[in-house]
């Protein structure tokens, strides 16, 4: 029997992998990526503003490419352990 919890999985990866797995991964990529250039910048910029600590400076180019490849390799993952999730749950 299924809880609660694992049918609203259900119903929710169900939806996802009607869009497909690369619409999942440029959507969670790019959204990913916009969170991981800005959090860390708005984090440099208080604390350089309180002048706590001395930040190293990257480029931000290095920064942009970071984010990607970091948000890129995490919908990955995570479309992979949804999946693995999904059809240990619609195994049962």
């Amino acid at each position: 029997m299924l809880s609660d919890k694992e049918k609203k999985f259900i119903r929710y990866w169900n939806e996802q992998r009607e869009g497909g797995k690369w619409s999942y991964i440029i959507t969670y990529t790019i959204g990913g990526a916009v969170i991981a250039f800005f959090l860390p910048l708005t984090i440099f910029y208080i604390l350089s503003m309180l002048q706590f600590f001395r930040l190293i400076q990257l480029p931000v180019w290095l920064l942009v490419v970071l984010a990607f490849i970091t948000s890129f390799a995490a919908s990955q993952y995570f479309w992979y352990r949804n999946e693995k999730r999904w059809r240990s749950l619609t195994r049962q």
